[in-house]
């Protein structure tokens, strides 16, 4: 049986939006996931700690992304001293939430070394809605810092133009949730590789199933979906 990784799901609560990790749990058996990689509602300190309670109550079936925000210098520095940045598989950023920009070096430095020096990658959310994380924006975060696991969230809002911008980039990897035209992901594996491609669903703002189905309808061999939907996640975040 394939094993389906769930790579970009949410959990708490944001504004009228609420998804537990009971909730969470019952979707994911509905439809046969196995693991899902779960980031917060919202931007935060206490976000992030009730997330972490939630891996700890689920560990055999969630890991979690760490949201960071750059402009907070306390944020990571505290959970360091704690010792929690452990019991996360990675970190999040999204500068359309926290007002800053993706390719800001100078700011993000502190976060990537971290990423770097625990080799956990760095999910950057970029849906094409502002340009404070466009793909070229990310692309050039990714030629600064060559040696860290990049996930561009939502292939870039899902245009080709994000492939030109990955295909330069080789420790960038597309999550595929709400990429609404299938040939741009059938493009993505074919001109960069299954490797760099990992199925997510942006519960609970899309739907898994769907999202799920879209990848089942790819004209790919099985092999390369079962790379997509399970075993490139597995390889990224050591599961």
């Amino acid at each position: 049986m394939e094993v389906i990784v769930d790579a970009h799901v949410h959990l708490g609560r944001s504004y009228d939006l609420r998804l537990t990790a009971e909730q969470l749990i019952s979707i994911m058996d509905r439809n046969r996931v196995h693991r899902a990689v779960a980031v917060p509602m919202a931007s935060g300190q206490k976000h992030n700690k009730h997330l972490l309670n939630d891996l700890r109550s689920y560990s055999d079936r969630l890991v979690g992304l760490l949201w960071i925000n750059p402009r907070v210098p306390t944020m990571m520095r505290s959970l360091k001293d704690f010792g929690l940045l452990d019991e996360f598989g990675g970190f999040k950023l999204r500068s359309e939430s926290d007002l800053f920009r993706t390719d800001d070096g100078r700011l993000l430095k502190p976060i990537f070394e971290v990423a770097r020096s625990l080799q956990k990658p760095v999910f950057i959310h970029s849906s094409g809605e502002g340009s404070f994380s466009e793909p070229a924006a990310i692309g050039r975060i990714a030629a600064a810092f060559p040696d860290v696991t990049i996930i561009m969230g939502h292939m870039g809002g899902g245009s080709y133009g994000a492939l030109r911008v990955v295909r330069r980039c080789p420790n960038i990897m597309l999550e595929t949730s709400g990429a609404g035209d299938p040939r741009v992901t059938f493009e993505a594996v074919r001109s960069l590789g299954p490797e760099r491609v990992l199925f997510g669903s942006d519960l609970p703002y899309f739907d898994q199933r769907e999202e799920l189905a879209k990848i089942e309808a790819l004209r790919l061999p099985a092999k390369q979906k079962e790379m997509i939907m399970g075993r490139n996640a597995e390889r990224i975040l050591k599961l």
